[in-house]
């Protein structure tokens, strides 16, 4: 506009300077603002109102509104929209929220904690049966019993568990959740963990909730000392270190077999007994022939004759050039 003016009035020009000069010793705010100015400022307009229709549709998305309420046209719907969210919306969204996480926790605390509380208790006292049978197997002056010790960052399930025991039901637990709070605390600790965690099993396992080991009893005398089998490695003999694992195995059998389960108990065990005295391997065999396990040991000749009379049959395999023999009986070289 203003090149057009001088074009058509040159004679103007000084007189338009003049009063441009005065007008801007009156005002210290005054701006010179040119062509390229006003063009970029109209780009820059043109961006942001791109810019807001692309927030406005992605909102009208988002609420399964109209796609064509957009533009600067809208803009009081849209102030209306704030004022509505800001006072409704929001807390509307919230007790949703609330209500899920109700839901989730409730969910949490039926299918998760409570099965997993049972199948803990079920181990437990499979375990305590084990140890009531140990009871009366003496190997030497030792006895052994198992243990499942809880592990410290297992700590918030646990009280969730001893405070289900306690109340008796979910049910009741959970309405005790609003004013426990302990209780509430430990469940969304106890939740954050499990989703945060990637490997599954960490959590879905129950075996990984305990340190496991075995207390070994030993009697001298009158006197009756305990130890933990994982402290007493570096200190044990072969045939200490050793025996713990038949224990564990004859363990395992039973469990495989349980005692009121009629069924056929074989067991196969290589290298049977290599560092056990004979006192020992008698005892473990006379254990698993109590238990009515048919077993077939694998072992050197020297400690099948510490066996002999424990067992029916003995196979001896020799070496015969490029073969094997099998042999009844014992073969002495």
């Amino acid at each position: 506009m203003y090149q057009e003016t001088l074009d058509e009035h040159p004679e103007v020009e000084a007189e338009m300077k003049t009063d441009y000069e005065r007008l801007r010793k009156r005002s210290d705010n005054a701006v010179v603002i040119k062509e390229k100015t006003v063009v970029n400022q109209k780009g820059e307009a043109e961006g942001a109102k791109k810019a807001m229709e692309d927030a406005q549709l992605d909102y009208l998305r988002a609420a399964g509104m109209n796609l064509e309420k957009r533009g600067t046209s809208f803009i009081p719907f849209f102030n209306e929209e704030k004022k509505l969210i800001s006072n409704v919306k929001i807390e509307e969204a919230s007790n949703k929220l609330a209500q899920h996480a109700k839901e989730m926790e409730s969910t949490f605390m039926t299918d998760f904690v409570a099965e997993m509380n049972e199948s803990i208790i079920k181990a437990k006292k499979e375990v305590d049966g084990i140890n009531e049978e140990l009871k009366g197997l003496p190997f030497g002056n030792d006895t052994y019993a198992f243990r499942m010790d809880e592990r410290e960052d297992r700590s918030e399930f646990f009280r969730i568990c001893r405070k289900l025991d306690n109340y008796g039901t979910v049910e009741m637990l959970q309405s005790m959740n609003a004013d426990d709070e302990e209780l509430a605390h430990d469940i969304k600790s106890f939740m954050e963990k499990i989703l945060s965690e990637q490997d599954e099993s960490e959590y879905t396992d129950y075996r990984r909730y305990f340190k496991y080991d075995m207390k070994i009893r030993t009697r001298r005398g009158e006197t009756e000392i305990e130890a933990d089998f994982s402290k007493k490695q570096g200190s044990a003999s072969n045939g200490e270190k050793q025996t713990p694992y038949f224990i564990i195995l004859a363990a395992s059998l039973m469990q495989c077999y349980p005692k009121n389960t009629e069924c056929i108990r074989v067991a196969f065990i290589d290298e049977a007994f290599a560092a056990l005295s004979r006192e020992r391997i008698e005892q473990m065999v006379k254990y698993l022939e109590d238990n009515r396990f048919q077993v077939m040991y694998a072992a050197p000749p020297e400690k099948i004759s510490s066996i002999g009379d424990l067992i029916d049959t003995t196979i001896s395999l020799v070496s015969s050039g490029k073969y094997t023999k099998m042999i009844e009986g014992l073969v002495k070289r």
